[in-house]
């Protein structure tokens, strides 16, 4: 069952991300973004059907969340940024570096040991599956769109530790990522308020926030019932199945520095979860 989970929430994840470009498309600007947050708090409170939901919180906890909220907004502000200035894909293969990420500030955030290989290996699958990018958003330079795809790495591998602390200090995920899209929703709707909004606006956000909470449920439910070595490799494969989804909606192949890039992140990503495991 582990594989059926892992592999649903690769498509889901993916599936939500191909949407983001769309809602970029209707909804230009950052006002979208807030609303999404909050309907994907709306999404992840159906867990608690099935989830452990609340436990007591003490000073760190609620800090540790609270800045799991920034990190989040942060890596969507990036995200969004990329998508209206590129395509899905792209901002998919950034965040899918993420466990590179995880490895390097692990041992100033997790206190684990990581040798000189691991962190030479980690910067080598970077720098390979970005530079093809460097020329993929428009109106930035080379050097701006290499920065701003490692900085969603980057964010995302930051949120996955915090989760990581709070977790292993008794937090349930739920609350966890219940309060981390609230601070970040807030943080939206604070600086980019939404107006203007109709119904089918609603419903289109609606979708998205739909796929990218089903997508970190059923990553729950393939953590919980198989190796964390198999999930990871699973959903390394984002990038790929994002091309797959443009590819079919635009009728037309993707560029090609898109494709190699997205086939090395995915890769290099397979390849460092499962050498050093």
């Amino acid at each position: 069952m582990a594989i059926i989970f892992a592999l649903g929430s690769a498509l889901s994840i993916a599936l939500g991300t191909f949407l983001t470009k769309s809602v970029t498309i209707r909804l230009p600007g950052f006002s979208s973004v807030g609303v999404l947050f909050y309907l994907n708090a709306v999404v992840i409170g159906f867990a608690s059907f099935f989830m452990p939901v609340w436990n007591p919180m003490d000073a760190s906890d609620i800090a540790r969340a609270t800045l799991g909220g920034f990190t989040t907004a942060l890596g969507a502000y990036l995200i969004f940024l990329i998508v209206s200035r590129s395509s899905a894909s792209a901002a998919g293969i950034g965040a899918s570096l993420s466990p590179g990420a995880i490895l390097i500030l692990s041992p100033l955030l997790l206190q684990s040991s990581v040798s000189v290989v691991q962190v030479a290996l980690v910067l080598l699958i970077i720098f390979a599956a970005l530079i093809p990018l460097r020329t993929a958003i428009e109106s930035t330079s080379s050097l701006a769109s290499f920065a701003l795809l490692g900085a969603i790495g980057l964010c995302t591998g930051l949120t996955t530790i915090l989760i990581s602390l709070q977790l292993s200090n008794d937090m349930e995920l739920v609350q966890i990522l219940l309060i981390q899209q609230f601070v970040a929703g807030t943080l939206f709707v604070t600086l980019y308020p939404p107006k203007g909004f109709t119904a089918s606006d609603y419903l289109a956000l609606s979708r998205r926030s739909v796929f990218m909470g089903l997508g970190w449920i059923l990553t729950v439910a393939a953590l919980t019932t198989g190796s964390a070595i198999l999930v990871q490799s699973t959903l390394a494969t984002v990038p790929i199945w994002i091309l797959i989804m443009e590819t079919i909606s635009q009728r037309k192949r993707p560029a090609a520095n898109v494709i190699v890039s997205a086939l090395l992140a995915s890769t290099g990503i397979i390849l460092l979860s499962t050498v050093f495991a």
